[in-house]
């Protein structure tokens, strides 16, 4: 068997090619653990969100892959039991009382990803030391607080049921 003569070319780093987005988006810390680190938000906040998060991409997996929108697309076959009941008891009221207001939570709660607002005020916070304003995720804790607390009230009403 014949030796390879040639010796493989360096490594240039400067030549290397960054992460996928795929990768980076698992790179990144899920915003609730941040707010949680930080002081902001409370498990039972962060609980409310997951469950709103898994509500939101059950419903608009489904429309993605019915628009043709594969990209957009998440796996599994529809809701569960459980999580249209949450929808029908807790979700759908808590949007009612909402309203626009619900679009403020979309990039936190459904994307995973700080609003832009909030991430600008970090970095400036960062560059300049000074204390950022937390208005908006202040704002966002107070929803998922309300929803955390819709979610108890409709537990303690199927209990009684």
């Amino acid at each position: 068997m014949k030796r390879r003569s040639k010796r493989r070319d360096p490594v240039i780093r400067d030549d290397r090619v960054g992460p996928t987005p795929e990768t980076q988006a698992k790179l990144v810390p899920d915003p609730f653990n941040v707010l949680i680190e930080m002081g902001m938000l409370d498990t039972a906040q962060r609980d409310a969100g997951l469950e709103i998060r898994a509500i939101w991409r059950a419903i608009t997996g489904t429309l993605a892959a019915k628009t043709g929108n594969l990209s957009d697309t998440r796996s599994g076959g529809g809701m569960s039991d459980a999580l249209a009941a949450a929808h029908a008891r807790v979700y759908l009221p808590w949007c009612q009382y909402w309203g626009r207001l619900v679009e403020e939570t979309i990039d936190l709660v459904v994307d995973a990803q700080l609003p832009a607002a909030v991430l600008a005020q970090l970095r400036l916070a960062h560059i300049t030391g000074a204390k950022p304003d937390m208005t908006d995720i202040a704002n966002i804790s107070s929803m998922l607080a309300d929803y955390a607390k819709r979610r108890r009230a409709a537990a303690r009403m199927g209990e009684a049921a």
